[in-house]
């Protein structure tokens, strides 16, 4: 039999074993406390991340909107005034 097959005990057949951690003795709380704590780095990491996107977010959007910045775009002239001379660029 392997490690991660099923063991027999005295009370009847156990879990199988993960990663060589058992069910039974000292080392029975191992799992469940690696589990959580696991969990508690990830949800820390992943909000630590989500948090650093938003400000990114926010801080582009403020740049933005802090911009003095106008755009025109060039003017449709009627063709009579374009006969005369008049263009939609300006000149130097």
């Amino acid at each position: 039999m392997t490690r991660t097959t099923l063991r027999a005990s005295k009370q009847g057949a156990t879990a199988p074993l993960l990663f060589g951690f058992g069910t039974e003795g000292a080392g029975s709380q191992v799992l469940p406390w690696l589990a959580q704590n696991v969990a508690a780095v990830f949800t820390i990491l992943l909000s630590i991340v989500l948090i650093a996107l938003l400000a990114a977010l926010v801080y582009a959007l403020w740049r933005e909107l802090r911009r003095n910045t106008i755009v025109l775009d060039p003017l449709e002239v009627p063709r009579e005034l374009v006969e005369r001379g008049y263009t939609p660029a300006r000149r130097h």
